[in-house]
């Protein structure tokens, strides 16, 4: 169903209203088996103007489309508005998920939380897509009594909440053509801190489920063990945020602390110097199916990113 533009007030919570047009999205969403949407104009719609509900737009070198604004609960008053990115670019961009706003008609806006939900899986922290790339995640925000959410804004692109679908996208988003098999490896070049890294990288088995910690109802721990060589001249930061897991509905995850002293979390490899092995988990929901794992530089042409298949 769309959301319609009435909202009723349920308590103190605003609920969507929902209109009787159906909308079905059938086996994957414009580009994901490997056709191309065309980008709107470089800035999107100008401020005040919305473009239309679901429609892509270029937010820099992003292109952005809404495809979901999942309704509150009664128990629960939290507007997800899901949100398809691809990199159209020959170059790597990144995404930072707190770019997004809700407003209502005023321009007030509410306030973005972390709530994890299985069926509706969050955005990283921040996340590195590679050309082509494309993904797919949820924002939420608090709705507060009397709120009533009108549009959504990232950058200068703007689209009316009215008239998107209150159910998740369906469909497989096929993973990156460069995908490697399992314990291949991966030379990675690219840009850190504004230096040249040079490494390389093997993801050598995944363990699924793993053990290591407990973790909360309706979601399982991976476990993907890696080996990382500094190859190059400058030395490499390690950092949980250069890891991530996705599923086949183009979901993401970002990693965990890790689950051995392999210290492939956090320290520093020193230039030219020995490999380092450990592990890196992350928290998955229980029935997501992983397509393919992903190790990133923050910048950096196509050969500053690495990704294996997982299945």
């Amino acid at each position: 169903m769309r959301i319609g533009r009435r909202w009723l007030v349920a308590g103190s919570v605003v609920l969507a209203a929902t209109g009787c047009t159906s909308q079905v999205r059938g086996s994957g969403l414009p580009g994901d088996t490997g056709s191309r949407t065309p980008s709107v104009a470089s800035t999107g719609s100008p401020t005040g103007s919305p473009g239309q509900s679901g429609r892509p737009q270029q937010v820099e070198a992003l292109e952005i489309t809404p495809v979901a604004a999942i309704p509150p609960r009664t128990d629960q008053p939290l507007l997800r508005i899901g949100l398809r990115v691809r990199n159209p670019g020959g170059e790597l961009a990144r995404f930072d998920p707190a770019t997004v706003l809700l407003a209502d008609a005023s321009g007030a806006t509410a306030r973005r939380t972390a709530t994890a939900d299985p069926a509706y899986p969050l955005f990283p922290l921040t996340i590195t897509l590679g050309p082509g790339q494309a993904v797919i995640g949820y924002v939420p925000f608090t709705i507060d009594a009397g709120f009533r959410p009108e549009t959504i804004r990232v950058g200068q692109a703007r689209w009316p909440v009215a008239g998107l679908t209150d159910q998740p996208p369906n469909g497989t988003i096929l993973p990156p053509t460069r995908t490697a098999p399992l314990n291949q490896p991966v030379t990675v070049n690219g840009d850190a801190g504004g230096s040249r890294i040079d490494l390389l990288v093997r993801a050598q088995r995944l363990t699924d489920p793993a053990q290591g910690f407990p973790v909360a109802p309706g979601f399982r721990l991976v476990a993907a063990q890696l080996l990382i060589r500094n190859t190059g001249n400058t030395p490499y930061a390690l950092a949980p945020g250069a890891l991530w897991i996705v599923d086949d509905q183009g979901h993401v995850y970002a990693a965990v602390p890790r689950l051995d002293g392999g210290g492939l979390a956090y320290g520093t490899l020193p230039p030219r110097s020995a490999a380092r092995t450990g592990l890196v988990g992350f928290l998955v929901p229980a029935r997501a199916v992983l397509s393919y794992l992903e190790f990133s530089l923050p910048n950096g042409p196509p050969a500053a990113i690495a990704q294996w298949k997982v299945r």
